[in-house]
């Protein structure tokens, strides 16, 4: 996820990718850019590369979030920086969809340390 900012009670999600992945390969992909209400700060421009324009005819975070939501279904979600992007996540669906998000979701990192402990 990029965001508009840290905290995901006051900021949002202007960007969302996902890949899909089945013994080892990818089979599918989502990636939206998501329209915003506010301009978005330089730092966050800077940061992400995103700018005001690129978002002008982007789809609404319900609609973003409505796609998500069809395309993860109940997969587990894995997230480089998972506490960050969940707790976005969480707050995306609580306010899109009016419901909560239930994925199971670990950080890669974590999921990475199990599975090299298993070989």
């Amino acid at each position: 996820t990029e965001t508009t900012g840290l905290d995901f009670d006051l900021c949002t999600i202007i960007e969302i990718g996902a890949v899909k992945v089945d013994n080892g390969e990818i089979i599918d992909s989502f990636k939206s850019l998501i329209k915003v209400d506010e301009k978005l700060p330089p730092f966050i421009v800077n940061l992400t590369g995103i700018t005001d324009e690129m978002l002008a005819d982007a789809p609404s975070l319900h609609e973003v979030v409505t796609d998500l939501d069809a395309f993860a279904g109940d997969s587990i979600l894995l997230a480089h920086n998972a506490s960050f992007d969940m707790n976005f996540l969480y707050t995306a669906y609580e306010r899109a969809l009016g419901k909560p998000l239930r994925n199971d979701s670990f950080s890669i990192e974590l999921f990475l340390t199990f599975a090299r402990s298993l070989r």
